[in-house]
């Protein structure tokens, strides 16, 4: 990504000036012309203020030293700064990237500047400006340093180790890069401002990563919980790593931070992240998905450039500026992020000439930008979707006229019965009054049927600007409500509850129909701390974006002897009895259909919690994370004693048990899978026991 090219006549005007009115300026390169020289001697007539050098002209790799004379105060390639042209103002010193050059000798006179083994600092010592790219196993910086300018470890194949000062206070953008050898970090103790955690360098308070040594030979990485920005160049130019995990605390990935790790397969962005700078994957090129999550605003110049094996591309809704490149990704599918009916055929997967879009709704400037960039855009489902018509419930089923009743309540009585869908809707009235029915039991006298109800409106209220949870008891007694019908495609939180942190148990909930956006799920779409749901039975078909469960869309409760025969769609997390799960699920039974692009479990497709003897009987299909049990389980999560006999089938990251899990977090104990594991495009996988 270098400058554009009037951005370098701007500098050279300004450096030409200089030239003209201040310091005039003669260079020689002397007695250079033999191949056999190793020594290179900057040389000048007058005294000067900087040298400016062609580097491109004089490049050799027998050149193994440089020598800088008393006069020179900085030393700047005209054509180095490839990464931002900001960084041409301050005109930091740079020298040569010879690929064999091991020292750079000052004259001791220099005022400015100086030499310590070989490396480049300021007189002062405070500056490291340069690091020779031939320089061989363990660097120990001078106490003195405070700073590492740019680009000053950049190519520097034989390093070792480093050796970081207390006295360091920062270190400048781009830094380090292709230190295929670097193995070893160390920070002295009483350094105020880094951190060595894993051997990984971070700033003291752990928000910034600063570096990840190339030398380390792992395959997968978890930048750690709480990390805010991921430093320019931090990972650049790895060749081992296949796999890294950024966690929802993550706000910025720097500029180039990827770039060039050639073996990176797959990288899991979460909600938080804001900013993905300039070339931050730049040639990545094994590169299979990006799913940008949601939240996200900003995506730079070149940061896609060079992923030529890119099978998908998912964009949220929030984005504000996407890829320039974006239109050189061919042969993909790019997925809208707010896209809650997925689906695709292999063939849409193998599309050979086009890249396509799929979009729910029309967001009309993110579908111009990408119809100018040639990108068909298609829409799967019309945006006046509707959810499917009542079907004629058994006659025992009570009916409603659809005007809620709350006369029922009284508040000083400690047990109610509803008996029919008014009184049911009166509850959802109270709950949001605030009404929370805590210490209260309701019970539930009849089956009901929902139809005069054409569009429910859940118990319990979970936002940013309403908090009204159903706290109480919610006793079904084995009746069975039917016709829940919900479509509200840009709401949270929805079900027959949709928060509670109460009891909910012996309830059967058939024929339903929701859709919506996130915490989606038939009984409930969020059961929060404490809760309880035992006994319960779910069928019909739930669709959302994000949490969408068969049973609960986002799971902080205790869900016990369960089941559900549903048919649930969503773009990541969904899963059979729940989208996501922060608590226990135990004992529990899914069946049906379970389809969603990432994240995709038997019975939950995310698990931050615990899975216990529940079993799978559903066909889990995903394109990646998919699992019969569970899609994914990045951080700390457990499932036990549990089955799968159903049928899984996905792109990458999928099997019987688990689609991807972290092996440092999570745990898996006495599961079996016997269903079939199919990948779209490989053969059967073997069927397996972990135990």
């Amino acid at each position: 990504m270098k400058i554009k090219t009037y951005h370098k006549l701007i500098a050279c005007f300004m450096l030409f000036l200089i030239y003209i009115f201040m310091y005039p300026l003669k260079v020689e390169a002397a007695d250079s012309t033999s191949k056999k020289d190793e020594v290179f001697y900057l040389k000048s007539t007058q005294d000067i203020r900087g040298c400016i050098i062609d580097w491109s002209s004089l490049n050799s790799p027998t050149v193994r030293k440089v020598v800088i004379p008393k006069e020179v105060e900085y030393v700047l390639p005209d054509s180095c700064y490839e990464i931002d042209y900001s960084f041409v103002q301050g005109f930091q010193p740079i020298t040569p990237n010879y690929p064999n050059l091991v020292e750079v000798e000052v004259d001791p006179e220099n005022p400015y500047l100086t030499t310590v083994d070989g490396i480049l600092y300021s007189k002062d010592l405070k500056v490291l400006y340069y690091c020779p790219p031939g320089k061989v196993g363990a660097v120990v910086l001078p106490d003195e340093v405070e700073k590492i300018d740019l680009m000053a470890f950049q190519g520097c194949t034989e390093i070792t180790s480093i050796t970081f000062p207390s006295s360091l206070k920062q270190i400048y953008v781009g830094a380090f890069g292709n230190n295929s050898k670097l193995n070893k970090l160390i920070v002295s103790s009483d350094n105020t401002n880094f951190m060595i955690k894993s051997n990984v360098l971070f700033s003291k308070d752990g928000e910034i990563l600063y570096l990840y040594p190339q030398g380390v030979k792992d395959t997968y990485y978890y930048v750690p919980y709480g990390v805010r920005r991921i430093h320019p160049g931090a990972f650049m130019g790895n060749q081992t790593l296949n796999s890294v995990y950024i966690p929802e605390t993550v706000d910025t990935i720097g500029i180039e931070a990827f770039k060039g790790c050639s073996n990176l397969i797959k990288v899991k962005l979460c909600e938080g992240l804001q900013t993905i700078e300039a070339g931050a994957f730049l040639n990545c090129s094994k590169l299979k998905e990006l799913t940008f999550p949601k939240g996200l605003l900003y995506v730079y110049q070149d940061a896609i450039k060079g992923c030529n094996n890119l099978l998908s591309i998912v964009l949220p809704e929030s984005i504000q500026q996407v890829p320039e490149n974006l239109n050189e990704v061919k042969n993909r599918v790019i997925y809208c992020y707010s896209l809650y009916n997925l689906s695709w055929s292999d063939s849409e997967i193998n599309a050979k000439n086009n890249t396509f879009v799929y979009l729910y709704q029309e967001a009309t400037r993110l579908v111009n930008y990408l119809k100018k960039q040639g990108v068909t855009v298609k829409y799967l489902v019309p945006s006046t979707t509707t959810i499917s018509p009542t079907n004629k419930a058994p006659s025992k089923a009570i009916k409603g006229t659809g005007k809620p009743d709350t006369s029922w309540y009284n508040e000083n009585k400690t047990t109610f019965t509803i008996n029919n869908p008014d009184q049911l809707a009166g509850l959802e009235k109270l709950v949001l009054q605030g009404k929370s029915m805590l210490n209260k039991t309701i019970i539930l006298g009849n089956d009901l049927d929902l139809s005069c109800y054409p569009n429910w409106e859940p118990i319990g209220v979970f936002s940013s600007n309403k908090y009204r949870i159903f706290r109480g008891t919610f006793d079904g007694k084995n009746h069975t409500i039917y016709n829940l019908r919900i479509n509200r495609i840009y709401s949270n939180g929805l079900g027959l509850f949709g928060a509670a942190s109460g009891e909910i148990k012996n309830l059967i909930i058939k024929d339903a129909d929701i859709i919506g956006d996130a915490s989606v799920g038939i009984l409930c779409g969020n059961t929060m701390n404490k809760s309880k749901i035992s006994n319960c039975f779910t069928s019909g078909k739930v669709r959302g974006n994000e949490n969408v469960g068969g049973l609960i869309g986002r799971n902080n409760g205790n869900v016990v002897q369960c089941s559900t025969d549903t048919e649930v769609k969503g773009i990541i997390n969904a899963g059979g009895i729940a989208g996501y799960n922060y608590s226990t699920i135990s004992n529990c039974i899914s069946t049906g259909e379970i389809f969603s692009y990432n994240a995709t479990g038997g019975i939950s497709g995310n698990n931050r919690g615990e899975i216990v003897e529940c079993t799978n009987k559903a066909m889990v299909d995903g394109y990646g994370m998919v699992g019969g049990i569970v899609g994914t389980m990045p951080y700390e999560g457990t499932i036990k004693a549990s089955i799968h006999k159903g049928f899984v089938k996905g792109n990458h990251d999928f099997d019987g048990i688990i689609g991807y899990y972290s092996e440092y977090f999570g745990k898996i104990e006495d599961c079996e899978t016997y269903g079939e594991v199919v990948g779209r495009y490989s053969e059967i996988k073997d069927s397996n026991i972990i135990k």
